[in-house]
């Protein structure tokens, strides 16, 4: 079986995985929420949840293989807010302009 990925929806993948990704380690998030997560897992440095919390590039590989298995049901367009959302702050990190 082969899968095509049209260019569009590959940028919105990384994006989106980008975005979740980030916001699960680096951000509090409303209420508080994922903090609250990274304090319940901490990083142990025995490859656990804590220690893929403590890690985009670990966290990014889960998050990039749910948001790809949600990209093959009718769903998929789940995949757009954090995709934009994330090309927001990439650019308004990038130009210095704050969105």
């Amino acid at each position: 079986m082969t899968i095509t990925l049209p260019l569009l929806d590959l940028l919105l993948l990384v994006f989106a995985t980008w975005r979740i990704s980030y916001l699960l380690v680096h951000e509090a998030g409303p209420g508080n929420v994922f903090r609250r997560l990274r304090d319940r897992f901490p990083a142990e440095g025995r490859g656990g949840i804590g220690d893929a919390l403590a890690c985009v590039y670990c966290t990014s590989v889960w998050v990039g293989t749910a948001l790809f298995m949600l990209w093959l049901t009718p769903l998929w367009w789940l995949i757009i807010p954090p995709a934009v959302s994330g090309m927001a702050i990439m650019l308004s990190t990038y130009t210095g302009v704050d969105v």
